[in-house]
Formats: structure tokens, sequence, C-alpha cells
């Protein structure tokens, strides 16, 4: 069932122009809840928003991350201070999801 999701994860980074994200990688997020595809997110422009932040600003305010699983086609960033954007590391690990 992993597949399923990563493949889907792998699909919304596919479909982002390479230039608007030079000189990152392309990267998809998908976030599911019991068997559901809940959120999906992918990294649109270089300095904006990466992936794994996207697909979380799309949940409900009032999911249950307890049942997330969330699926990126990239390790999430644990960036220090003076980059661009926060660390994806920090943000997942502060929602607590099952996987």
């Amino acid at each position: 069932m992993d597949y399923e999701y990563l493949d889907l994860a792998t699909k919304l980074a596919s479909e982002i122009d390479p230039r608007s994200v030079r000189p990152n990688p392309r990267v998809g997020c998908v976030i599911v809840s019991n068997g559901e595809v809940v959120a999906k997110g992918r990294h649109e422009q270089f300095g904006s928003h990466h992936a794994e932040v996207n697909a979380i600003n799309s949940v409900p305010q009032d999911f249950d991350w307890s049942e997330a699983e969330v699926y990126v086609t990239l390790e999430p960033c644990d960036h220090f201070e003076g980059k661009k954007t926060p660390s994806c590391t920090e943000l997942l690990i502060s929602k607590k999801p099952k996987k």
C-alpha cells in the first residue's frame, strides 16, 4: 500500500517544472489517514514553501495526526538559521504522525 502513496508523491513531483525550483530537487508529499489521501503538496518555486509545508497547510485544522502517514519523495530538510525556509523535519515531528 505504501507504494501507491509514494507513486502519487512521485507523480506530483514529476509535474513540477525543474527550472522553477532550481537548484533544489522536485519534491512531492502525500498525507494519508486511514487509507484515504487527505492532502497533497509539492515544492512549486525556489525559496517558497516545501512540499511538506504545502501538504500540511491543506489539512483541516481539526485533523487527527495520530493516524496520519506522511509520504515524501525526499528526506525532509533540517535547515539551520539563515536558510530561506524553516525545517520540515521539525514541523513534521511537531505534528506527531503515526508514520
